[in-house]
């Protein structure tokens, strides 16, 4: 679980800093559709009714990981001054917010199958890892002395 949640920090930190001015959330957007559209082979038609639905997706999945984020920060900061009924409360919260995370996902997938064939949507769930790996390695080289450790 430590590792995850050391994978989901990197990430959200990673974009989070993305977000800072300058536009470079903006061009990972920007590379992230043209990443996703590559990988899934989308036709126009196909791209017209994905993509909606795609922006809908990811609002979702933002809005929750700043949640997740949110109650990530509370927790590190102060684990030491809650008692134990505190920390199980706060690790509960943690767990529902990922089952809405799988709640969002299982929506969308069916959404996702009334736009694109299934292929395409496992393609989907694939091309959405890659980038993700990606993004953090871009951000693991970026770090000074992390170096490549692949």
């Amino acid at each position: 679980m430590k590792k995850q949640l050391l994978l989901l920090f990197l990430l959200l930190i990673g974009f989070s800093s993305l977000a800072q001015p300058g536009g470079r959330y903006a061009q990972v957007k920007t590379a992230k559709i043209g990443f996703m559209t590559k990988e899934l082979q989308l036709n126009e038609e196909e791209a017209q009714k994905f993509w909606p639905v795609y922006n809908k997706y990811e609002a979702e999945k933002e809005e929750l990981r700043r949640k997740m984020m949110h109650e990530i920060n509370q927790n590190r900061k102060n684990i030491d001054q809650l008692n134990d009924r505190e920390v199980e409360q706060s690790i509960e919260l943690y767990l529902a917010l990922r089952q809405q995370e799988v709640d969002i996902d299982k929506k969308y997938f069916a959404e996702f199958k009334r736009v694109l064939p299934i292929r395409k949507v496992a393609r989907f769930y694939d091309a959405e890892k890659k980038f993700q790996k990606e993004v953090l390695r871009s951000l693991q080289d970026k770090r000074p002395g992390m170096g490549d450790k692949r």
